[in-house]
């Protein structure tokens, strides 16, 4: 039997267009197993419910025993519902950034949007509130939130390198090369 624990790490492409790429990358002690992807509205509200159907309907699924973000929100402003995740999938799922969040800053930001394009953003707004009682702890270079917290330090490597490799495919999925950092 092979060693260690699957994650999956999930990043979003380019959010130039009405949609983007959003990989998951699966890793196992370092080296990438699988891959899965979908598209998602980039400043939409589908983005858990794509995330759910891509790792439901795979194949991995049963050995996945972590799931990492980079941040609440993907494709823009496309704010996935950590919680609904885990409950639907019994995966741990973890919020990496390198930054410390600012959640007054993601809450301004997506009123501002959705004001602007006349949408209601009061369930997405929940979401980011209910998640942001979950206090990110510095690990090393990021910070990382979750409902498990303390399990992550024993694989906080494993989840940053499944989010790095993720975006990495994503950029260069969407727009040939990839570049920039998480």
């Amino acid at each position: 039997m092979k060693e260690g624990i699957r994650t999956i790490g999930i990043a979003s492409g380019p959010i130039g267009r009405k949609s983007t790429v959003v990989f998951g990358i699966i890793i196992r002690s370092g080296i990438i197993e699988g891959a899965l992807s979908t598209r998602v509205d980039v400043n939409g509200c589908d983005g858990t419910r794509k995330i759910l159907h891509m790792i439901s309907r795979s194949r991995f699924k049963a050995q996945i025993k972590a799931i990492a973000l980079n941040g609440i929100a993907i494709a823009g402003l496309n704010i996935i519902d950590v919680k609904k995740l885990e409950d639907k999938l019994g995966i741990r799922v973890f919020v990496i950034t390198r930054k410390k969040p600012r959640v007054a800053k993601l809450v301004h930001a997506l009123e501002k949007f959705s004001a602007a394009n006349g949408l209601e953003s009061g369930a997405q707004v929940k979401i980011i509130k209910d998640f942001s009682k979950n206090n990110p702890r510095r690990l090393g270079a990021f910070y990382v939130q979750g409902s498990s917290i303390d399990d992550a330090k024993n694989i906080a490597p494993m989840l940053f390198e499944a989010v790095r490799a993720s975006h990495i495919i994503a950029r260069a999925a969407a727009a040939g090369e990839s570049k920039g950092r998480i």
